[in-house]
């Protein structure tokens, strides 16, 4: 079954919007970004990221560091991970 073009637009539609929220929002994953997204649109992830790159020429990990980016300017991508290892520090104590 062929999967048609329309419809591969509007799966990166939802996959825009679920990353978009997500960093607008400033929510913080609790699980990894794959299974986040594949539970948001319904699909497995690595036929999401696939599809997502058909249309954008981005990963879904790509596209999200870049609006990670746009949204939050002042910080580096350094800074992310130093505060996502903090906060895994934290928890474990």
């Amino acid at each position: 079954m062929k999967f048609h073009f329309k419809n591969r637009i509007n799966l990166v539609s939802k996959i825009k919007y679920a990353i978009n929220s997500l960093v607008d929002n400033k929510i913080e994953l609790n699980t990894s970004l794959s299974c986040y997204i594949s539970q948001k649109v319904g699909f497995n992830y690595t036929y999401l990221d696939t599809s997502f790159r058909k249309q954008t020429g981005l990963s879904i990990e790509e596209y999200y560091k870049k609006m990670k980016k746009a949204y939050h300017p002042v910080y580096s991508e350094e800074d992310f991970k130093i505060k996502a290892f903090q906060k895994s520090t934290v928890k474990q104590n």
